[in-house]
């Protein structure tokens, strides 16, 4: 899983050159609320999410996007759950994981009462995975069953192009790579 602060053109670039390259990229928005995201220290805003997947898809317009939403995080209002909603429906998505907030015990956000009540979480679950459901079609949910997406292939060219994007966390060091074979420029 990618963070949507370290999408660049260069990223962009090396999907769209590599013809062996999967046309899909888990990139978590969490939620469509700037407040929450910002509850949540996600680092980013809806708006930077926005000009992400817009980017990619400048470069790759057959580019899926996947993505893992969490709602009732303490604090989500009804707007802000509609924020989520919108930005669903604006970036579209191929797949999508959705869950319902549990307190961590040992995290910043166990600190923060959870306002959110459970049946107000089970309904909003519900409702995400049901826009889901809506927006993709059956070849979109047959095609992610079984399909290898996160391996390295080489494209067709004679050199070689690393890409690589570390996004260290404070528990586990994330990284990202994409490998692909280019054509050598003239």
């Amino acid at each position: 899983t990618l963070a949507p602060a370290y999408v660049n053109q260069a990223l962009a670039e090396a999907i769209r050159d590599c013809d062996k390259a999967e046309r899909f990229l888990p990139l978590p928005a969490q939620s469509g609320s700037d407040p929450v995201l910002k509850g949540m220290r996600r680092g980013y805003t809806s708006a930077l999410y926005r000009e992400k997947a817009a980017l990619l898809r400048e470069f790759v317009p057959d580019l899926e996007l996947g993505s893992d939403w969490i709602v009732g995080f303490p604090g989500e209002g009804e707007e802000d759950y509609l924020e989520t909603e919108r930005l669903l429906d604006e970036v579209g998505f191929s797949s999508g994981y959705v869950f319902k907030y549990d307190t961590r015990p040992g995290t910043k956000a166990a600190e923060v009462e959870d306002s959110v009540p459970v049946e107000i979480k089970k309904e909003r679950n519900q409702h995400l995975n049901h826009l889901f459901d809506d927006h993709l079609t059956p070849e979109a949910r047959a095609a992610r069953i079984g399909a290898g997406r996160y391996g390295a292939a080489p494209c067709a060219g004679s050199s070689l192009a690393l890409l690589h994007i570390s996004a260290p966390t404070r528990r586990t060091p994330l990284s990202y790579a994409v490998f692909c074979l280019k054509k050598k420029r003239g």
